[in-house]
């Protein structure tokens, strides 16, 4: 029992580190025939640079704002409901284990775009270079974007809730207020991220699929169920607390 939940935990790492280094391959496979257009743009600003006038920083940022923002670069609506739709199912399966994979990825691919397309002008080496440090950036900068959010949410309805129930020293009393509240709402969020995964899940999926409020209710309880039962089978201690067993009563001497 014990090899095969190790033999499990190996694999989920595995599965993680792959997905990773897949992602990352795909970008650098996808973004290596940037680098004409990314020359061409550095050939451009300096063009700019060497006869300024007085348009000229206009021009720099609009070209750098144009280049770094892919404004040329559409995404179909279905691949967006494809991508809500997977993201929901990883989470109403696995979101206690995936969640801030889940979270990080976006951040990743961002930094990772941006990082190669600025290192591409510097040839593939220095793309390389910024495509992985980029994602390394963009990835912890997600995880803490979305912490600073869920922590600002719980100050502002602490703030709020604590000034309507006293005018005490306004300032004081929203300075403790939003420190309680910030800090309950990180608590709360991942003491109860089991049941939060199933429904931002729920919502995902249902949103992809164009499913009623009552569909999605029952998603999301039955990923509560799901991640329940595969916490367990892999020997970890799930987000929802276990129901303390009597202790077994020594055997009587006979």
């Amino acid at each position: 029992m014990v090899s095969d939940r190790r033999s499990l935990r190996v694999a989920a790492r595995l599965v993680t580190l792959g997905t990773l280094l897949l992602v990352l391959a795909l970008g650098g496979g996808l973004l290596a025939g940037c680098a004409t257009e990314d020359q061409q743009f550095v050939h451009d600003i300096e063009d700019e640079l060497r006869e300024p006038d007085a348009e000229t920083p206009r021009t720099i940022v609009e070209r750098a704002r144009d280049y770094l923002e892919l404004s040329h670069v559409s995404v179909a609506p279905h691949v967006v409901r494809a991508m809500a739709g997977v993201t929901g199912v990883v989470l109403l399966l696995v979101g206690w284990k995936a969640y801030r994979l889940v979270v990080a990825l976006p951040g990743l691919l961002v930094g990772a775009l941006l990082g190669a397309r600025l290192g591409a002008s510097g040839g593939a080496i220095v793309a390389l270079l910024g495509l992985v440090a980029g994602a390394g950036i963009g990835a912890v900068l997600a995880l803490v974007a979305h912490d600073v959010i869920v922590f600002g949410g719980g100050a502002y309805l602490g703030a709020t809730l604590a000034l309507g129930l006293t005018d005490w020293n306004p300032t004081l009393i929203i300075i403790l207020g939003g420190l309680i509240g910030g800090t309950l709402a990180i608590v709360a969020f991942y003491a109860f991220l089991l049941a939060v995964t199933a429904t931002i899940g729920a919502l995902l999926l249902g949103g992809a699929l164009g499913a009623s409020p009552a569909v999605i209710a029952v998603l999301a309880a039955g990923g509560i169920i799901v991640q329940y039962n595969v916490a367990r089978a892999l020997g970890e201690r799930p987000i929802l607390r276990r129901r303390l067993r009597p202790p077994e009563e020594p055997p009587a001497d006979g």
